[in-house]
């Protein structure tokens, strides 16, 4: 990440953005959710659904608060460079209090239903991603991930072409991760009470409703309206989907099941593109 913001605030050059990108890339992979819920999931067992909802929480207070921080350093004067910056100046401190404080969890064993099948040699990484409950889950978390980013990427167009203000996106993008971020805690702890399957499907049909707020949305209202179902639904998804790999596969494979889920994210990247082809046609 610092790398990437240093290299991004002072390229001219476009083939350099493309490597400060790629350097995006490469840090979101290793800093994000698997390593992180990996390890909480060992440090606290039967509470880590929980912890894991805070976890979420914390990381998702970064889609609340980056776009109106992000507007208040472009709009000072200090342009996007600064802001690339400042982001590298906050990465590098948090790499430090990484590396200072963070321990390795105790050694962790797979979940007991994989310890007692006589047939644990199909609990292997390639037995885990074949399975159908990891197909099922891997498709609901891309088929959110794909909602996420189309989101960020065409509020802004989409609002402006009726005729609404990018300050009014970046509001409705901040009030729509502030909400995920509440729901992402309460979402761990209704995850120790009720079904993950329940939660899971509840999710997707928020973003349902959500998504077709904010396609259809004319008022005001509806715009707000898509920050409550959609920002309920995309953390009940995220949540739902760590807990049941983790139910299902134990931590270590589990949370391999989500770097590959991860990695099959990458074709939500085809969202915006889509979404800017039916806006032309």
């Amino acid at each position: 990440f610092v790398g990437g913001f240093l290299l991004a605030s002072t390229t001219h050059v476009l083939f350099t953005m493309y490597a400060a990108a790629m350097l995006f890339g490469i840090g979101f992979a290793f800093v994000a959710h698997a390593c992180g819920i990996f390890m909480i999931a060992s440090w606290f067992g039967p509470r880590a659904p929980r912890m894991i909802g805070f976890y979420l929480m914390a990381g998702t207070l970064g889609g609340a608060v980056g776009p109106p921080v992000a507007e208040a350093i472009v709009s000072s004067g200090g342009g996007w460079r600064l802001h690339w910056q400042l982001m590298a100046v906050a990465a590098l401190a948090l790499a430090v209090l990484c590396a200072v404080f963070l321990k390795d969890p105790p050694d962790t064993t797979d979940s007991a239903a994989a310890r007692a099948d006589p047939n644990a040699d199909r609990w292997t990484f390639r037995g885990t991603v074949t399975r159908p409950q990891f197909v099922v889950i891997a498709g609901a978390m891309v088929a959110t991930q794909a909602c996420v980013v189309t989101v960020q990427s065409v509020t802004a167009s989409h609002f402006a072409h009726i005729g609404w203000s990018s300050e009014f996106a970046a509001r409705i993008l901040a009030l729509q991760g502030l909400i995920g971020a509440v729901a992402s805690a309460f979402s761990g702890w209704i995850s120790e009470r009720w079904d993950a399957k329940a939660i899971l499907a509840t999710g997707l049909l928020g973003e349902l409703v959500g998504m077709v707020l904010l396609g259809s949305a004319h008022h005001a209202w509806m715009s707000y309206a898509f920050t409550l179902f959609f920002g309920i639904g995309w953390a009940a998804v995220s949540l739902a989907t760590t807990v049941l790999l983790i139910q299902y596969f134990g931590n270590k494979r589990g949370m391999a099941g989500l770097s590959a889920i991860w990695m099959l994210c990458g074709a939500a990247a085809a969202g915006p593109p889509v979404a800017g082809l039916v806006a032309d046609l």
